[in-house]
């Protein structure tokens, strides 16, 4: 096992798909399980079945580099005009896991000699009979060893293989790309919406309390989901249009995760006339993908003033994409289209949502000069069919007359009502039960397994002597264990104190404290415990064989903490709150 340096900088990249062909699978071809790792201390590509679908050209195993060596490089030489060469992964068996997410990792340098950018490096993901380029690395200038992270969640269900081509004019340019420590993993779902709720009162057998334990399965691959995504605040600031013959379209980015793919159904967007100036005139929106290729055309509208909703023929989306409402006019002015200036996403990552394009290949953001720098949203929300699981990518930013209609500063409230992001049910078809983890911090020093539901149970009833931590994991038919949800702590029986606390009563004075408190009891004090809200113990006091015991709280944060005590009659908790010294 080679001992792997951690670059000072990790990239996390969140795939987007742009498509070409690529070849079939073949009778004869490799096919291998999750997980694959490739370190190349074999000194050679077929360990793990790799392949040269063209030619090999200046693929190679150099042992004197490599993150540590050895490592496998696309070199300059011998010197190579016009070239395209890959080097591709056997195939990966993602069949049957639609409830998993995947991941491909690995590290790459670049030696530069001349900074042409002409010479490319590109990951691609084939499957399908297609092949999607995750991203392209230009020789603009070199870098060092670098961890690359992507999620390639899109291949659930799916035979893929993983495409490393290399692709210039001249290779004597660059000294070479080096590529190692390569690894594919995947990692199920874990379940959702994790919680607790007191039931029932505690008894006088030492406190025992009754809790019960919710949660939700994971949401799969196997059923799509109706999303209206809507990233503006329910009002405008502010409204563009442009003068006569101005070429421009202007839209949303829909920053969806890479791992959604689906359709467009419809769009819903918002406009505003002004008398003498404006009018409403047929239009369509075009949709594009990140990279600018466009997905498809809704038809024709007219943008009136208000809301208006324009149906669009299931255009099919993986990922992120532009909605662009074409302005150009020969001889009217269109509509104000309503942007959001001051809404959470006005200023997502730094640019806004509301994109322009100017002439079919300027893009730009309305952060930029021509549109006085002011970021925002478009008035602009799209319902679609997803697969997938939903989180927030970035935008990407570039740069490129207009006319602007500054409304009041007031908020304007939208005719429409707040949309959020909703799902079906999750398909949990591959899920085969549940293990549920438990740790008393006076009693456990790690998290036991107490208990292992069936798939369709996910209520858990525990009883337990006042405090618990829990955490849940799902099993799945594959053999997959989920990682851990997060943890919750119960700490019901804190909320009051019962007959059996009453019998072992005690003070806590000062409450809250600071720099101490004393903890007065009518029993004789055996142990206390102070413990945090996570149930954690910071310190603890045994042997004292007193009534009244003094706790220093130096070095104690701020915040909420539980004093136990336990006596020669038995057990009590209650609260401390910690103040700033």
């Amino acid at each position: 096992m080679k001992a792997r340096y951690v670059p000072s900088l990790i990239l996390l990249i969140l795939v987007t798909f742009s498509s070409r062909q690529s070849a079939a699978l073949n009778i004869t071809d490799t096919i291998k399980s999750f997980p694959f790792t490739e370190t190349w201390d074999s000194a050679n590509f077929t360990g793990n079945n790799w392949i040269f679908p063209y030619s090999q050209g200046n693929w190679t195993i150099l042992t004197t580099e490599g993150n540590p060596s050895p490592c496998a490089a696309y070199t300059g030489m011998p010197s190579t005009a016009n070239y395209i060469y890959a080097l591709v992964t056997p195939w990966i068996d993602a069949r049957g896991l639609t409830c998993h997410d995947f991941s491909l990792d690995f590290d790459l340098k670049l030696e530069s000699i001349v900074n042409s950018g002409t010479e490319t490096l590109s990951v691609m993901i084939e499957y399908d009979t297609v092949s999607n380029t995750l991203t392209t690395w230009h020789n603009n200038a070199g870098f060092d060893w670098t961890a690359f992270h992507f999620n390639i969640s899109p291949v659930y269900n799916k035979l893929f293989r993983v495409r490393f081509v290399a692709v210039g004019q001249y290779s004597y340019q660059i000294s070479g790309w080096f590529l190692d420590n390569i690894s594919m993993t995947k990692q199920c779902r874990i379940p959702r919406g994790f919680t607790c709720y007191p039931h029932g009162e505690c008894t006088l057998d030492y406190h025992l309390c009754t809790v019960n334990l919710f949660w939700n399965a994971p949401i799969c691959n196997g059923q799509p989901y109706s999303s209206i995504l809507q990233y503006d605040d329910d009002s405008y600031e502010n409204g563009w249009s442009f003068y006569a013959n101005n070429d421009y379209k202007i839209g949303n980015l829909f920053p969806v995760n890479p791992g959604e793919f689906g359709v467009i159904q419809s769009f819903d967007m918002e406009f505003q006339q002004s008398a003498g100036l404006t009018s409403p005139v047929s239009t369509t929106i075009t949709v594009y993908d990140l990279s600018h290729n466009i997905l498809g055309v809704t038809q024709a509208f007219v943008n009136e003033a208000g809301w208006v909703t324009v149906p669009a023929p299931d255009i099919p989306f993986s990922g992120p994409f532009y909605a662009m409402v074409d302005y150009y006019q020969p001889a009217l002015i269109s509509n104000f289209f309503n942007i959001d200036e001051d809404g959470p996403y006005s200023t997502y990552e730094g640019v806004g949502l509301a994109y322009y394009v100017q002439g079919g290949t300027n893009w730009g953001t309305t952060g930029d000069a021509t549109f006085l720098g002011n970021p925002g949203v478009w008035m602009q929300r799209a319902t679609c069919l997803i697969s997938g699981k939903k989180t927030i990518l970035g935008p990407d930013t570039v740069i490129p007359s207009v006319i602007q209609n500054n409304f009041s500063t007031d908020k304007v409230l939208s005719h429409a009502k707040k949309r959020d992001h909703s799902n079906n049910e999750p398909d949990s078809s591959l899920i085969t039960g549940y293990l549920i983890y438990r740790l008393v911090p006076w009693e456990d020093t790690a998290f036991i397994l107490v208990a292992q539901l069936p798939a369709n149970d996910t209520i858990f009833t525990d009883h337990i002597h006042c405090i618990a931590n829990y955490y849940i994991r799902a099993i799945y038919s594959d053999g997959c264990v989920s990682l851990p949800t997060n943890t919750i702590t119960w700490a019901g029986c804190y909320s009051g104190v019962d007959e059996h606390q009453r019998e072992n009563n005690f003070t806590i004075i000062p409450n809250p404290a600071a720099d101490f408190t004393d903890i007065n009891s009518d029993r004789i004090l055996q142990k206390i415990d102070l413990i945090n809200n996570v149930g954690s113990i910071i310190k603890s006091i045994t042997g004292n064989r007193s009534k009244n015991t003094r706790i220093s709280l130096g070095g104690v944060s701020p915040g909420l903490y539980f004093i136990s005590v336990i006596t020669d009659q038995g057990g009590a908790v209650k609260k401390l709150v910690v103040m700033h010294k």
